[in-house]
């Protein structure tokens, strides 16, 4: 996203889960902890904002957000680091919300239909199956073979947007 504000008056909001404290919710830090090292690092002008948003109480996020878009009016950049972006959008949708760039993770249908909308503008492809095929061969690497293995492991993902997610489904 370097450089995607060019308008210096944009503002990005990060949507949290709630449960972002929940030990289940590790990889969602990570992605939040390189995410905003990055924008430090690249994009020190740029004004973020969080909202924390319940994965289960939809009523009290359209408030929230209700809220926060009415005090916020240049905050059109956003991301999402879980596949819920699909709540988000949907609201945006509802709302009338305009958003110039939003991010979210994982290809669910809802969260594709929101892509071809233009709701969503990014989802990010994780490869699920390469991830355990992946897993599953370093635990046996290791339990089996007693080989070492890397603690880390980067995977490949895929940035998808509307113009290349229906060819992204021939090809996975």
């Amino acid at each position: 996203m370097q450089n995607y504000s060019a308008d210096e008056a944009e503002e990005l909001v990060v949507f949290l889960s709630n449960s972002k404290d929940n030990p289940a919710e590790i990889q969602m830090n990570r992605r939040l902890d390189g995410f905003m090292k990055y924008i430090a690092e690249n994009n020190e002008g740029l004004t973020v904002h969080e909202v924390v948003l319940n994965k289960e109480n939809q009523a009290s996020n359209r408030l929230t957000l209700d809220n926060f878009f009415r005090n916020h009016h240049r905050a059109v950049l956003g991301v999402v680091f879980n596949s819920h972006v699909y709540q988000l959008g949907d609201y945006l949708r509802h709302a009338g919300i305009a958003m110039k760039g939003l991010i979210g993770y994982d290809l669910l249908k809802a969260n594709v239909e929101l892509l071809k909308t233009e709701h969503v503008h990014y989802l990010i492809g994780q490869r699920p199956e390469l991830q355990g095929y992946c897993g599953v061969t370093v635990l046996c690497d290791h339990v089996v073979f007693k080989k070492p293995v890397d603690a880390v492991k980067y995977m490949p993902i895929d940035v998808l947007i509307k113009e290349n997610i229906d060819f992204y489904f021939e090809f996975v």
